[in-house]
């Protein structure tokens, strides 16, 4: 596939460019807007809970069914990220308390799965709560990768789960107990054992000194970079929601009016172009975090790299590493 000189060919994904929406809805504007900003596949991060089932299904239905050739003709959503409803009280950051639960109920997930057509294909879970070890297996073979995140839990418990088959840790360093030398907790088992880590990489959120750490102890082929935004990602300051949350975002950063962070305004261009500037290299390096990483962590075989028989999901920058161009299977949604 030829380009012009000017312009580098880059894949990226995120796993929400308008993330966490619970009943916001997803408008076309907004996924146009993801288009724009370098998305061409996502995932939709929901907070699940009671509340939130009832206008589950068709948001999964409606919005995952188009997902084949892109939402409104913006970037295609590969299914959702159901972040809880199993997470820690003490760390839920912005999360409603409740919607949260204390138990896990493998039945619930199994319904919500079925509501959705079967296209929940990542859930976040916090490793203490009681029954979340055995909950693991069974959402496996539902077909749903399990992090572990907004967590309190030990050093053993995360080790449990990750024997049980969790593959990542969700936005690692956010919303979760830190490292102790006599219990590394969630933190440790994360830098320690084979599981992907995400990062959003903002400047606000990690420290880029926090980034390199990651990279350094993980290696570029176990870091995936996210954005955790919410709607107000590419837009003003201003009033927004976050679900059932009210979101103020002063100069970028999105807040409860508790002063508790709720999730971001980044969107991934500006991550690549962060990750750039934090470690030094070059966009064929850090791009990794953005394209094959969450590819092999999600199990799409056919994404994540440029390459005869693989999909053609692409975004084209040009020598700024600004978005020039956005194609969802070989279909250009997005032209600067």
């Amino acid at each position: 596939m030829a380009a012009r000189e000017d312009l580098k060919m880059r894949l990226t994904r995120l796993r929400g460019q308008t993330a966490r929406l619970g009943r916001t809805g997803l408008s076309g504007p907004a996924v146009l807007r993801t288009a724009e900003v370098g998305i061409h596949l996502m995932l939709a991060a929901v907070l699940a809970g009671a509340e939130v089932f009832g206008g589950f299904a068709p948001f999964g239905v409606a919005m995952v069914g188009a997902s084949g050739t892109g939402l409104c003709g913006g970037a295609a959503l590969l299914g959702v990220h159901l972040e809880g409803p199993c997470l820690s009280s003490e760390y839920k950051g912005a999360m409603p308390e409740h919607l949260l639960m204390h138990t896990a109920d493998a039945e619930l997930f199994a319904k919500y799965q079925k509501a959705s057509g079967g296209h929940v294909r990542y859930t976040t879970l916090a490793p203490e709560i009681p029954g979340v070890p055995g909950l693991i297996p069974r959402l496996n073979a539902m077909g749903i990768v399990c992090a572990m995140g907004h967590s309190g839990a030990g050093y053993d418990q995360c080790a449990a789960c990750v024997d049980a088959g969790v593959r990542s840790v969700t936005h690692l360093g956010n919303a979760m107990r830190l490292f102790h030398q006599h219990d590394p907790a969630i933190f440790g088992v994360a830098l320690e054992r084979d599981v992907y880590v995400e990062a959003i990489c903002d400047g606000r959120h990690l420290h880029p000194g926090t980034v390199r750490l990651y990279l350094k102890a993980k290696g570029y082929d176990r870091v995936v970079a996210v954005t955790d935004s919410i709607m107000a990602a590419g837009l003003p300051d201003g009033s927004y929601k976050l679900g059932v949350n009210d979101v103020i975002v002063e100069n970028g950063d999105a807040k409860l009016p508790n002063g508790v962070r709720a999730g971001s305004t980044l969107t991934m261009a500006q991550a690549l172009r962060n990750l750039m500037a934090f470690t030094g290299e070059g966009a064929e390096t850090v791009s990794r975090l953005m394209t094959a990483n969450p590819a092999r962590l999600m199990g799409w075989a056919g994404k994540g790299e440029l390459d005869v028989g693989k999909d053609a999901d692409l975004v084209l920058l040009d020598g700024d590493y600004q978005v020039a161009r956005t194609v969802v299977g070989g279909r250009t949604v997005y032209t600067r």
